[in-house]
């Protein structure tokens, strides 16, 4: 076995490094000042031991990393409505940028909205909320009920969630009260899972649910994270 033993190894011309066309193996720890050119082939690099400033760079390729946030939206019925059964809120929809003017404020292209069924912007697991005001006009003790619903198949609907409320009321008195709905909705194809809302009161005489003015409701739409 042959053995080289130098102080210094330079190029031929003794004016810079020696380049090893065919590359270089070295066995034990190699120790340099700087290290220039492609990094691509080193592995095994610990997290602790990395410092520095990193360069900007794309996470196009990055997996097992949640973006967080991307979609979220609101929306409100615009009209009081009056019902004495429960049924479809399927009219007098719009997101909130008519009531809160330049505040409101959503993420991503939001939801889309026909005859009270909306669809969802992109995959996910959701999270919808529904809140609505409600009064009587007579002294009665109503049954008030609020309901999200969703399918799978864009056709039959189950209910995901529902709110009762019991109205206790004095004879000539208007009595007032709201009612708040939550759902977790994995929408995994958005052609097919859609949700959609209903209320109203399980008795005689009607309710009045709050939409015009400053008697306000409101329908949150939020993508938690992936599917």
């Amino acid at each position: 076995m042959s053995r080289i033993r130098a102080n210094t190894i330079t190029n031929k011309a003794a004016t810079g490094a020696p380049t090893f066309s065919n590359g270089a193996v070295v066995s034990g720890v190699c120790t340099a000042t700087t290290f220039s050119g492609s990094g691509a082939s080193l592995t095994s690099l610990p997290a602790g031991n990395l410092t520095g400033t990193l360069p900007a760079i794309s996470g196009a390729n990055l997996t097992g990393i949640s973006a967080g946030i991307t979609h979220a939206d609101m929306w409100r019925v615009t009209a009081d409505f009056s019902r004495q059964t429960v049924s479809d809120i399927n009219a007098n929809w719009a997101r909130y940028t008519n009531q809160s003017g330049s505040l409101f404020g959503y993420i991503g292209s939001g939801m889309t909205e026909s005859s009270g069924v909306f669809t969802f912007p992109a995959t996910g697991i959701w999270k919808v909320s529904a809140f609505m005001n409600y009064h009587s006009r007579t002294g009665i003790m109503p049954s008030v009920e609020l309901y999200i619903l969703g399918t799978e198949d864009n056709s039959s609907y189950v209910s995901l969630t529902a709110t009762f409320d019991c109205a206790v009321m004095g004879t000539g008195y208007y009595e007032w009260g709201h009612m708040r709905a939550e759902a977790f909705i994995d929408c995994t194809n958005t052609s097919t899972h859609k949700v959609k809302f209903q209320a109203g009161a399980n008795s005689n005489p009607a309710m009045y649910f709050s939409g015009s003015g400053s008697r306000l409701n409101y329908f949150q739409f939020i993508r938690m994270g992936d599917t």
